[in-house]
């Protein structure tokens, strides 16, 4: 059943699908919303609906009070878009049921309902509805299309995508709607509940209809400028049950095509009715993600002929000309005469790079990559939607699709790999110098042989290598133990990701027990090529494939204190080996980078270093810099990422001079020269 009114005074008796709800006359209401969505950092980019004249908040999504009020809407013209406007503003600061905000274009702060502040995303995707619409754009949207036009430069907009992501498992509804607890919900209602409606009652109360079905789905950003909606809410297309089922209201401003069938705001629905509202919010997935991958094809295939036609305007002007025209049309397709670089696989195919960075300052490389599709090479397009993919062969940095040919066969060449092969079976040969090992393990390496004199590094007060193992070790215990306590906020972003991968190469590889076990190639290091949560972590905290943390939008409004976080590495390393995994604790309510919970650990790792033998402990001290200051002996404020980066560094460094072994420079028992590594 249909209520026919929403409003927050009315009683609801029980009658089908909605149980009975009672709110007081003249008792305020205690409105809900679910504002998940919104980014509530300082200056964050966001919209809001305001008047025509930006005086005061409107709400586009409020439907008439009354009779009189409809009529006296329809008659000036002052539905939908004639009536509100939506104006980029900044976020500043969040006081309950309203937020403070600057307008974007003009410095302007004031107060809005924080239940009416839009994403922006979802903003993008109004203009864009907007701007596709048959009927004519408000004089406003002049204003913000140069905001629109440049964020699509950067992305392509997918509906589907914010939907499937955002909306499924919410309603967005009108400013005042009751559910059937009696709450009321103010423009967004979290979560949508799962349970079946029960059978309608054969004679539904009065201010209540029989509905049969919930045929079709539109979100709110059409249903504003869909000419049979008009209100800022989710509209579905319901199917009335007898008498109502065969009366045709396609000639009303709300009818369906159908008979027995109108377009409905959310709020008129009940929440009883859930369950239908996803079922059709599926459908549309559906039928819209046919018609984004039927553009897609259209795009590519239009882009496709674009590409040929210029090849074949090239070659139609040079046609049979003489030498000059052929260098004529290779500056159209190299206009900066670069010296190109020929392919390895086509020789006829150059390949140059035009400019380099001047620097490896992350701003400067990011200003050169591509900002539009067209910037992309001929059939290397990006990722559509952005993400992990799996079949294509984009250029998307994260690309984790399969090669067609792993073993790179194209590249064999037998002449180069014969002359390869004599070249290692002549040193090989030498035995002297070289043993052959691996025989029976199919592991083959190469170890020095039972001729050459090794040495050790000069010892200083006893065994340096024993102290470069022991310190190593030492050193991945204290990371680990920064690790069962890791605030959440140092965990987001870029150096977040790297605070995840030191981690993951202090514990992506088995050390032997021993520097004196013999090294087969099976202990590593291997670098972890993707990070999963494993079992027991929570369900609104994932990693991404770079070891990014990424919070979900399930992520609890009473935060935990602490947070037990397993990570699973997935390594390229050789059969058998059993997959690694490393157990941390993150602090939820804990958003600084980490950097004052570290002066205790720094200072232990710096009291360790001080054993070291002198010539060796420069080196250290080195990867250590960014952490500890050794000329005004004090501690550094690092951000967790950094810190871990140069503990992991100072250990692996250790590691390795601990199971070096030093020969004479010239190789061979009896030769002079100073020793080398």
């Amino acid at each position: 059943l249909i209520s026919a009114s929403a409003s927050a005074s009315q009683r609801l008796e029980p009658s089908g699908h909605c149980a009975s709800m009672t709110v007081p006359d003249g008792q305020p209401l205690q409105k809900r919303t679910d504002s998940s969505l919104l980014e509530r950092k300082v200056d964050a980019k966001m919209w809001t609906w305001r008047s025509l004249d930006c005086k005061e908040s409107r709400d586009p999504s409020e439907a008439p009070a009354s009779r009189e009020d409809h009529l006296r809407i329809v008659k000036e013209k002052l539905c939908g878009l004639q009536r509100v406007r939506l104006v980029p503003v900044l976020f500043v600061e969040e006081r309950g049921a309203v937020s403070s905000v600057k307008r974007q274009l003009h410095a302007e702060t004031y107060e809005v309902p924080t239940s009416q502040l839009v994403p922006w995303y979802e903003g993008l995707l109004i203009l864009d509805a907007l701007s596709r619409s048959a009927s004519p754009v408000p004089a406003w949207f002049q204003e913000v299309q140069p905001i629109l036009a440049q964020e699509m430069k950067n992305l392509r907009l997918s509906p589907v995508l914010y939907v499937e992501k955002k909306l499924l498992d919410s309603a967005v509804t009108g400013p005042c709607c009751l559910d059937s607890n009696g709450a009321a919900w103010a423009h967004r209602r979290r979560p949508l509940r799962q349970d079946n409606p029960a059978a309608a009652e054969p004679s539904p109360a009065a201010g209540w209809y029989q509905v049969t079905a919930v045929a079709e789905y539109l979100p709110p950003w059409e249903a504003l400028v869909h000419k049979k909606c008009g209100l800022y809410q989710e509209y579905y297309m319901v199917r009335w049950g007898p008498p109502f089922d065969k009366i045709d209201y396609s000639n009303t401003e709300h009818g369906g095509e159908g008979p027995g069938t109108t377009w409905e705001p959310d709020e008129c629905l009940p929440d009883t009715l859930d369950e239908l509202r996803t079922s059709a919010k599926k459908a549309w997935l559906a039928q819209a993600q046919k018609r984004e991958l039927r553009e897609k094809e259209e795009l590519a295939v239009k882009r496709s002929a674009s590409e040929k036609e210029l090849i074949k305007r090239v070659s139609a002007e040079s046609g049979d000309q003489d030498a000059g025209a052929e260098k004529t049309r290779r500056t159209d397709l190299n206009p900066k005469r670069l010296k190109l670089c020929p392919d390895v696989s086509h020789p006829s195919v150059g390949h140059v790079v035009s400019s380099l960075p001047k620097s490896t300052d992350e701003a400067m490389i990011k200003k050169d990559w591509p900002k539009t599709l067209d910037d992309y090479p001929y059939n290397h397009p990006p990722a559509q939607p952005p993400g992990c993919c799996s079949i294509c062969s984009c250029m998307e940095d994260w690309h984790l699709g399969e090669l067609p040919d792993k073993a790179k066969s194209w590249i064999s060449d037998q002449s180069r790999d014969a002359l390869a092969e004599r070249a290692m079976q002549a040193f090989t040969d030498q035995s002297g110098l070289v043993r052959k090992r691996g025989a029976v393990s199919n592991m083959f390496f190469a170890e020095a042989g039972a001729g050459v004199k090794f040495q050790r590094l000069p010892e200083q007060g006893g065994d340096a290598q024993a102290s470069f193992w022991a310190l190593s070790k030492r050193l991945k215990e204290v990371a680990m133990q920064v690790a069962q306590a890791m605030p959440l906020g140092a965990l987001k972003g870029p150096r977040g990701a790297q605070a995840m991968q030191c981690l993951g190469r202090l514990n992506g590889h088995v050390l032997p027990v021993s520097r004196d076990v013999e090294y087969v190639g099976r202990s590593g290091p291997y670098e972890p090529i993707q990070f999963e949560v494993g079992a027991g972590s929570p369900d609104w905290l994932t990693l991404s494939s770079s070891g990014e943390v990424i919070i979900g939008d399930n992520f609890p409004a009473i935060q935990p204190q602490k947070v037990p976080l397993t990570v699973s590495l997935t390594c390229e390393q050789p059969n058998g080996l059993p997959q690694q995994t490393f157990s941390a604790i993150v602090l939820p309510q804990d958003s600084s980078n980490g950097s004052k919970a570290l002066e205790t650990h720094t200072q232990e790792v710096v009291r360790e270093v001080q054993g070291l033998p002198e010539p060796q402990r420069g080196y250290v001290e080195a990867r250590l810099a960014p952490i500890f200051d050794f000329s005004a002996k004090q501690c550094r404020a690092a951000h967790l990422g950094t810190w871990l980066k140069a503990v992991y560094e100072a250990s692996i460094m250790l590691q390795t001079a601990a199971s070096a072994n030093v020969v004479p420079s010239l190789g061979v028992e009896g030769g002079g020269g100073d020793a080398t590594a």
